[in-house]
């Protein structure tokens, strides 16, 4: 999607929240903040991200894919940081794939690896939803649209049965793809044959991963550690603002919010992170504007968290410079 469009359902979306605040109260709302569960947030979300490379580390070394914990830490960073004007999710996996992939590591289990690690954060969220429902179904039913957990509910359960059937069929599958592959030979040069086959590639790549369910399952585990991390970030910005916020409420409602701000559909998120905030907390009397309010810093904080990335992208841009500037030299 062009980030012109992009931009333009950000501003859309904002705009038309924003039409719904009484802009008075929004000076009281930040002065009765508490300050400490925002500093919390920060805390929390950058551990967040000290996991999340660890967590591809994993993937990576099981392919014989083998990159320092260091190194895919700047590479997380800089994507996350360059993701703010890039497409949501898409943006940032494509900057890991470059990063990743310069010193002649095979693009096709890279790609799978990143493949491998969206679709199992993905099923994390959903299982956090689903237990999020549960919850909403005992004490939350009045407050929240049954429609959006009915949904959630769907998507969980379409999630869960294409896993299982990958793990139960995984060789079957695998003879599929290889049955599905375009008869040798192709005219040279050809765009589509090659472009077949690298998909081809990552999808038999991204299926080996079921032959190795203790990396699976370590890393399914690290995921869900990772998602109750941005659950938590989620509720020390809400309760900063709001005391009295049920922690269970939080709970089942933000892996919604954490999902749409993932959607390559807005400007970095903004808009349509917000309008889930807006959306699950005025269900439980929560005011328009400090809704607004709330999801604003939440993203702020977000992006405060990346900032490390831009120093990370120019001290790698200083070496790729000097390192031309010395190629030239010597010829």
């Amino acid at each position: 999607m062009r980030l012109t469009l992009r931009a333009a359902i950000s501003i859309g979306l904002l705009g038309w929240i924003s039409s719904r605040v009484d802009w008075h109260l929004i000076p009281v709302y930040l002065e009765g903040a508490n300050l400490a569960p925002l500093g919390g947030a920060l805390v929390v979300i950058t551990l967040s991200r000290m996991l999340m490379p660890a967590k591809w580390r994993l993937l990576l070394t099981a392919k014989g894919i083998n990159i320092g914990y260091p190194r895919l830490l700047r590479m997380y960073y800089t994507a996350n940081f360059l993701g703010q004007v890039l497409p949501a999710t898409v943006g940032p996996d494509l900057v890991r794939l470059h990063y990743a992939t310069v010193d002649g590591s095979s693009r096709t289990m890279v790609g799978a690896s990143i493949v491998v690690e969206r679709l199992v954060g993905v099923l994390a969220l959903l299982i956090f939803a689903g237990s999020g429902i549960a919850i909403l179904t005992i004490g939350y039913s009045a407050a929240v649209a049954r429609d959006v957990w009915l949904a959630l509910l769907v998507a969980s359960t379409i999630a869960g049965f294409g896993l299982l059937v990958s793990i139960t069929y995984s060789d079957w599958l695998l003879r599929l793809f290889k049955s599905l592959s375009p008869p040798e030979p192709q005219p040279p040069g050809r765009l589509s044959a090659r472009v077949w086959s690298t998909l081809m590639a990552v999808a038999e790549a991204c299926l080996r991963y079921v032959h190795l369910p203790r990396i699976l399952l370590s890393f399914f585990a690290l995921t869900l550690l990772e998602c109750g991390i941005l659950v938590t970030a989620r509720f020390l910005v809400i309760w900063a603002f709001v005391p009295d916020i049920s922690l269970l409420y939080v709970i089942s409602f933000a892996p919604v919010v954490i999902f749409l701000h993932r959607l390559p559909i807005s400007f970095a998120g903004w808009g349509v992170y917000q309008a889930g905030f807006v959306y699950f907390l005025t269900q439980v009397g929560v005011d328009t504007g400090m809704a607004l309010m709330i999801g604003i810093i939440d993203q702020l904080l977000v992006m405060i968290t990346v900032l490390p990335g831009a120093g990370f992208y120019l001290h790698g841009q200083r070496i790729a410079e000097s390192g031309d500037e010395s190629h030239d030299a010597v010829h």
